[in-house]
């Protein structure tokens, strides 16, 4: 259910939670022979979640790496031409820049990467209660 139907169908909006004292150990039992299968649903959706957000952000991410990779070039190209003649600064600015854009690359990959490990925890258990 999304929050909305689930506010709906429970009646909480607000206020006092009602029939906090009829739940019975029956419900209690019902509701933990479920908490497998609402953990899987629970990956399932998420994962979904996981895909879309995979397939909207690696274009991104190889754009933003390619750009990367682009500028590199162009600093590697502006120190020859400055450098030219000091062919040891000229390596070791060379050096200098691959670190560094190997670093942005590293940083720019793990920002926009997420992990399908979900981490779920049951904070609730919503059922109808019989009035």
């Amino acid at each position: 259910l999304t929050m909305n139907e689930m506010v709906q169908r429970t009646g909480l909006r607000g206020g006092s939670i009602p029939h906090t004292n009829a739940v019975t150990e029956e419900v209690i039992q019902f509701s933990e022979v479920l908490l497998d299968e609402v953990v899987d649903r629970a990956k399932d959706y998420l994962h979904s979640k996981y895909l879309a957000y995979q397939e909207r952000m690696n274009p991104l991410l190889d754009e933003e790496v390619d750009k990367l990779i682009e500028l590199q070039s162009k600093h590697h190209q502006y120190y020859q031409m400055t450098l030219f003649e000091q062919e040891r600064k000229l390596e070791q600015k060379e050096r200098s820049i691959d670190e560094l854009f190997e670093r942005f690359i590293a940083w720019v990959t793990d920002t926009l990467t997420i992990q399908n490990n979900p981490y779920i925890r049951i904070v609730a258990v919503l059922t109808g209660v019989a009035q």
